[in-house]
């Protein structure tokens, strides 16, 4: 069915996905800005016009698929993307989207009363897919992963770039317990420490028990999450 068809609730599930997607994408170090001339062909024709804040919207009047007629099959109609090559860094970028969605969706689920199960079952709320991203299938996996690269794809047919905050690396790699390498590695002499804090270092270090780490990770999204139906899609663009 189009995206007109669904439930609130599907549209919103569909939305808020979209944004959390571009808060992930900002939150590991990425600038996402509008290009003065795009690599890529626009998803459709543009027009400009003036925004509330000043600025300048760029509007795309794009039409998805539409509800089909009694009898008939609705046909999607997606934005071509099929001629965009991702660099490897976005590709890794892809990765953590997935793995990420992932977690957004099982994190719904559980908030809503699921829990577990060896399969699917609606009446007891439990869901197999509510295991840590790492033990879904190949085809759990590749769906997120899709989902993900097409999200990217799009952000670059409307004639955004991916500009990575490089000052913001280090944050980047704790989110996912990795450490960012560094060419230059840092020489500056630490301050003296004070003799209560010498004794302390010099002191042992008591033992504590292992942490135990609750790691909840999500199934696919829902079935019934649908392709939009015809939308503009305005982009502002500060002067």
């Amino acid at each position: 069915m189009s995206y007109g068809q669904l439930t609130d609730n599907a549209k919103q599930y569909d939305r808020e996905s979209s944004i959390e997607t571009l808060k992930v994408i900002q939150a590991l170090g990425y600038a996402i800005h509008p290009k003065g001339a795009s690599l890529h062909p626009p998803p459709a024709s543009t027009t400009l016009a003036p925004s509330d804040d000043g600025g300048i919207t760029q509007v795309w009047d794009v039409e998805f698929g539409v509800a089909a007629p009694q009898g008939e099959t609705y046909v999607p109609k997606p934005i071509t993307t099929t001629d965009i090559d991702l660099s490897s860094e976005l590709t890794s970028l892809v990765e953590l989207l997935a793995e990420n969605s992932h977690d957004v969706w099982a994190k719904k689920r559980m908030h809503e009363g699921w829990v577990y199960g060896p399969r699917r079952n609606d009446a007891t709320k439990e869901h197999d897919g509510l295991v840590p991203y790492v033990y879904l299938t190949s085809e759990e996996k590749d769906m997120d992963r899709n989902s993900a690269v097409q999200t990217v794809k799009c952000i670059l047919r409307c004639g955004f770039t991916f500009q990575h905050k490089r000052t913001n690396a280090r944050a980047k790699f704790r989110m996912f317990g990795g450490q960012p390498k560094s060419s230059e590695p840092d020489l500056k002499p630490l301050p003296p420490l004070s003799a209560a804090k010498e004794s302390a270092v010099q002191s042992p270090v008591p033992s504590t028990p292992n942490a135990v780490i609750d790691h909840h990770v999500l199934p696919n999204p829902p079935a019934d999450s649908a392709l939009p139906q015809v939308h503009q899609l305005h982009i502002n663009i500060q002067h």
